[in-house]
């Protein structure tokens, strides 16, 4: 049986020199079936990842470029290559592309699957929350909180970094920290956060929130600040992702989110469940900063009518 030639990965030349071009580039909702005709012409490690995202899409939206790589058995410089050969900029857009795919080919869900009036919508939306909130109890280890609640009692300085919809964690974080009469702040610009990172050293902490763990800014930033001698913590809804690897500790949230549900309520309220957990164990643990809580809440006494 005759194997279907290989196509030279883009930028490389073809058999007779010529320059390779490259797939066209895919749309929000052919990626797969574009996907699929192009498989047998990859090079085998391509190939292999093809046959991954083929076979199973549905995991790949929820999946960073780490397990994505791991699962197929392939390099992350590989799923970068396959994304740039279907004509992608980066994995995001990749994954978000299979993800309109999935939901252009899947059937319409049953009524009890989806809400259809008002009533559902609310209690759906409650019921992802709450479980959410549940798998987050379980997949929190209580030996790594215990070591980032150590590590943030003690520290010289805190940073928080979080950028469009973990900005809103990330601040509260910082204010929840800074009641507590820790140095802490947030930082929701990549801008100022690199430059804080890059003031960061021994004695600091710096905490990088992140649902997919694979934001660029974050993950930077975070790595500049370990390097400087900080102790990195990542606050995230992945459990290997290009984050993990930056990081001391890592605080697992529920929900992973794909790119079409960004910001959504039940990976968002799992983080603020690990955010609360921190600041209740540290005063749990070291009650002398009680009385910042109290000197916190005095100084904004009046600002309520």
């Amino acid at each position: 049986m005759r194997r279907a030639p290989q196509r030279p990965a883009t930028g490389q030349a073809d058999r007779y020199g010529r320059p390779a071009k490259p797939y066209p580039a895919a749309t929000r909702s052919d990626v797969l079936p574009q996907l699929r005709a192009a498989v047998d012409g990859l090079t085998p490690a391509l190939a292999r990842l093809g046959r991954y995202v083929l076979a199973q899409p549905e995991r790949v939206m929820y999946q960073t470029v780490t397990e994505l790589a791991e699962a197929a058995d392939a390099s992350e410089a590989s799923v970068m290559r396959l994304c740039r050969e279907l004509g992608f900029d980066g994995f995001h857009a990749f994954k978000m592309a299979v993800a309109f795919s999935v939901n252009a080919a899947a059937e319409p869900p049953a009524p009890t699957d989806r809400p259809t009036n008002t009533e559902e919508l609310v209690a759906y939306i409650t019921g992802q929350a709450v479980a959410a909130l549940q798998d987050t109890a379980r997949l929190l280890e209580p030996a790594a909180l215990d070591r980032v609640a150590a590590a943030l009692h003690k520290a010289r300085r805190i940073a928080v970094f979080g950028v469009a919809n973990s900005s809103a964690v990330a601040l509260n974080a910082g204010i929840k920290l800074m009641r507590l009469g820790l140095d802490a702040q947030a930082y929701i610009d990549p801008h100022v956060a690199a430059i804080c990172a890059s003031q960061l050293g021994q004695g600091d902490v710096v905490i990088g929130v992140s649902s997919s763990g694979s934001t660029i800014d974050i993950v930077k930033a975070v790595a500049l600040a370990r390097r400087r001698g900080a102790f990195a913590v990542a606050v995230t809804n992945q459990t290997r992702s290009p984050l993990s690897a930056e990081v001391d500790e890592q605080l697992i949230a529920s929900a992973p989110e794909t790119p079409l549900t960004g910001g959504a309520l039940p990976s968002k309220i799992s983080q603020l469940l690990i955010v609360d957990a921190l600041a209740g164990l540290i005063q749990l643990k070291y009650p002398k900063r009680l009385a910042a809580v109290q000197a916190s809440a005095e100084a904004i006494s009046d600002r309520s009518f």
